[in-house]
Parts: structure tokens; sequence; C-alpha cells
């Protein structure tokens, strides 16, 4: 059973490009994504913060999310990777995520970026 409680339809697709940072939440070094929220969102909470209303303003589709999913919208901020809101799920769900965390947050979020609600950082040259 998923904890993620989003709403929408459509296919899940990952797009893992650009703004990475190194983390896998046991000391080794794996490449992992940071995310933020995209300029072109707009937002309404809910009453009482139960849900939150999305909207790309380039769309005509709002989309809602409620419990877990909700958390991970409040989690990506532009300055978290996809590891350390991996481990902030973890540390709120204990034993009661599923196993697949991993593999689900990277298909939510795929999902986000396909409405265009997130983005992942051009990357900063180092030349």
């Amino acid at each position: 059973m998923s904890h993620f409680s989003w709403l929408g339809g459509g296919q899940y697709q990952c797009a893992l490009t650009a703004g990475w940072e190194s983390f896998d939440g046991f000391g080794g070094r794996e490449m992992m994504p940071i995310w933020r929220r995209s300029g072109l969102v707009a937002e309404v909470l809910g009453h009482g913060g139960e849900w939150v209303a999305l909207l790309n303003l380039r769309a005509n589709r709002p989309l809602v999310l409620k419990g877990s999913a909700m958390v991970i919208w409040s989690l990506v901020d532009g300055v978290r990777s996809e590891g350390d809101i991996l481990a902030e799920l973890r540390d709120e769900y204990g034993t009661e995520a599923p196993s697949d965390l991993e593999v689900q947050l990277a298909a939510f979020l795929g999902q986000l970026a396909e409405q265009g609600l997130v983005e992942q950082p051009a990357r900063e040259s180092t030349r």
C-alpha cells in the first residue's frame, strides 16, 4: 500500500537530469537530484492545512495533494536533494514507509515535473 496520496491520472515518468547532489542515506556516494518548485505554480492551501491545490499557470487542470504527497511538496525547496527528502520521509513514516519508497518518490517527483510543477535547477558551470 502506498503512503502517497496524490490525485490525478497520467503515467509516471522520472525526469532526473540536472541539479544533482551526492547522497544515498547510508554514507555512500550516489548522485541525487535537487528539486525546486516551478516559478509558474499557483498554490492554495486548503482549510485546516489538510490539502494543497497546485496549478501550473500554463495548464488548465489543478492537482490536489493530501497526506504524504503534501509532505513531499513541502520538502521541495530547491535546497534539499531527493536523498534528503527520502531521508525525511523515512524519519517521518518509519516502519510504515513502503519498502520501495525511493522508487515511489522518484516516480511522484517525475509526475510533478511532467506537469510543470517542479523542476531541477540548472547545473552551474565550474569552468
